[in-house]
């Protein structure tokens, strides 16, 4: 198989085949398991979200952000 550079990093698709795989199997299982199935992975994977308090954000927006300060 042939293998792609990407976004930097070296990418033979063997995710895209897995995912090919995950959804096919799925097509053969009752629509019950499939949702038990679905949520499980979901709860399994992590979060695409950091949440930070208001103390911990007000720093890293300051840092991203300050250079905007009284413009409009």
């Amino acid at each position: 198989m042939q293998q792609y550079y990407r976004l930097g990093d070296l990418d033979n698709c063997s995710g895209k085949w897995t995912a090919l795989v995950y959804c096919l199997s799925l097509k053969t299982k009752r629509f019950s398991e499939v949702e038990e199935i679905i949520e499980t992975r979901e709860k399994t994977k992590p979060h695409i979200w950091f949440f930070r308090s208001p103390e911990e954000a007000a720093p890293h927006w300051k840092e991203l952000f300050g250079n905007l300060d009284g413009q409009e």
